[in-house]
This record gives structure tokens, sequence and C-alpha cells, in this order.
């Protein structure tokens, strides 16, 4: 967007939306780092579960709306393991000179997946398209990335403050008892961040993989290389593999898929230090209570072993209510 995002004179903060900065009293003019909004966004969670939400001033830099101003409340998916990707805004009129009483509310919903305006899923909900359109002819692609950053990060920090036994997971329990199918944390907590090392100021990025079975006492990951973070780029590696047993500290090359070895060697390295062992001990230690926590509400023995498969109009698995199509399905063509 070519307007502001800016937050109330009582809070300093001043998103530039367009230019993509973070600004303050004290420190003007700072970029905003990718992966820097956990702060701005626990202040915006917080004055919500007060019932008093936090609005992000807006101004139409053009278009039909140029020069009006609004402040505008941003409501996330409060599911923490749904992958919808949307987010909903109302815009309360703030002219210059004070607010009209006749002056319109609008509201509308952006799935920031798709970059686009959302249909409405509740029936009873009415969203104002023409207003929203407008909103979504005004945003750029730094505008996209800052509003995932923020529904990303008020989803972990959802994720984190749930208690396992609220959060609506999904396991495939059958394929896991027949053949011990590894589990991925982040495909049951999506929103939980990965593992991260360095290695000569570059970050290497992975995802984790376990055995949750209840009978299954072992003490071993799997970790796919997913990213390789330098200045200038972000590299995609075809499932390079380490294996890491988080109990002895030994590891395995299991996949070079190009990569180097002696690099590979020096990220294993890196990944068996005391407190990364501790980090894939806990999120595994987590995977399996929340594993236990599934069946126990879900799987009995008298459960055929054949997985039903999902359909594009059935409900999605994660628990959201929405439609697979329009949730979860999304993101894995994606």
């Amino acid at each position: 967007m070519n307007g502001r995002f800016s937050q109330p004179l009582l809070h300093t903060h001043v998103i530039t939306v367009g230019a993509y900065r973070l600004q303050s009293e004290n420190d003007r003019g700072q970029p905003l780092a990718f992966g820097k909004t956990r702060e701005l966004t626990e202040i915006m969670l917080q004055h919500n579960e007060q019932g008093a939400p936090r609005l992000i001033a807006i101004e139409f830099p053009e278009g039909p709306h140029a020069g009006e101003r609004y402040d505008a409340d941003i409501t996330f998916c409060q599911n923490p393991t749904c992958r919808c990707g949307h987010v909903k805004l109302r815009l309360l009129p703030n002219p210059p000179g004070g607010i009209e009483e006749s002056a319109p509310e609008f509201c509308f919903e952006l799935d920031l997946i798709e970059q686009a305006l959302a249909t409405a899923e509740d029936e009873g909900e009415e969203y104002d398209r023409n207003m929203g359109q407008a909103f979504v002819e005004q945003m750029g692609e730094e505008d996209w990335q800052l509003l995932w950053e923020l529904y990303y990060t008020s989803k972990r920090i959802m994720t984190e403050k749930t208690p396992d036994d609220e959060l609506e997971t999904y396991f495939p329990a059958a394929e896991i008892e027949a053949s011990s199918t590894m589990v991925g944390f982040n495909e049951i907590l999506p929103f939980s961040g990965d593992l991260q090392v360095e290695v000569d100021g570059n970050r290497y990025l992975f995802g984790d993989q376990y055995c949750v079975r209840t009978d299954c006492n072992c003490t071993e990951a799997y970790l796919t290389l997913l990213e390789m973070v330098t200045e200038d780029r972000i590299e995609k590696p075809d499932m390079a593999v380490i294996s890491v047993d988080y109990r002895t500290g030994q590891w395995q090359i299991e996949n070079l898929a190009g990569v180097d070895t002696g690099l590979l060697g020096l990220l294993a390295k890196q990944l068996i230090t005391r407190e990364n062992r501790t980090r894939i001990e806990e999120r595994h230690n987590r995977l399996r209570a929340l594993y236990r926590l599934y069946k126990r509400a879900h799987h009995t023995p008298t459960r055929s072993t054949t997985t039903r498969k999902v359909g594009r109009n059935d409900p999605c698995p994660c628990g959201s209510r929405k439609k697979y199509k329009k949730c979860c399905m999304i993101l894995a063509q994606v």
C-alpha cells in the first residue's frame, strides 16, 4: 500500500507500509527487519484480549478514496493451527476534522495466500466488497508481506499460549501405527517456527520430523534443510536430510541432495549443541503429547485402518470449520 499504517499517539510507533519501515520517537527511519514484528503483534493481541482493540491508522494515497483516513481494527483467525491465511479488517472513519455521526464503517476480509479479497465464510457476515477491492488495489508486495508477518506472528503467539488439550490438531493415526510414518512438527503446529542454525554468518532453516508412535521410545529426529539464507539471496535445496539422536549427540547424513558434505557436517555439529538438542527433544515430546491427546479424542482400536481421503468440499481436518478447498488445501497447493 502506498498509504500509511500507523499506531495511535498513545504508542509512538509508526509503520509506513509502502516503505516497509518502523519508526519511533527515539529511532526514526530504521528499516523494519523481516521477522521483527513480534513486539508490535503482542501489543495488538494484548489490547484485543483486554477488549480495547489497537487501531491502526490508514490513509488512502490515491484512487476513489484518496485522502480518506480510517482507523483499522485488524482481526486474525483465532484458530492457532488453521492455515486459512485470512485477516478481517474493520475500517472506522477518522477524518482530520473529526468523525461525522453519519460516516459509514467498512468491513472486509483479505486472503493473504491468494493476495486478494476473501469471501465471507459466515453467511451472516456482510462485507463491503467495493471498499475491500479499493483497499486491495492499493496493496503492494511489501504490504502483503507485512500483513503476513503480523498474521504469522499472532498465530505463533496463540500457539505458545494455547494449552495442548485446546489445540485442534490432525494426525494420520492409521499410517503412524501401521508403518511408523514420521510426523513433521510444523505439519501439526504450522506457526511454531523452524529450527535454525548459523554457519559463517548465514542462516539455515530445518524442518524436523519425528516418530510419535505410542509404543516407541526413540530419540531421533530427521532434519530436512529447507532454506539457506545469505545476505543477498535465499536458496531452497532439494531435501538434504540429517538424522540426529538428541540423547547421544550422534548424527548422520541421510541424503546429500547436491549439498556439500562439508557444509552438512558443519550444520550437523551446530544441531547437536546442548541448546539445540534440548530444543529438538522438547519439540519431540510436545508432538508425542499432542498425538496422545489426539488418539484419545479421535482414534479408537475399532476404527478402520484405511485413511479417508479429504474431499474438496469436506470440512478441513485442521478444525477451522471452513471447507478443505478454502483452507489447508490452498496451502498444500502453494
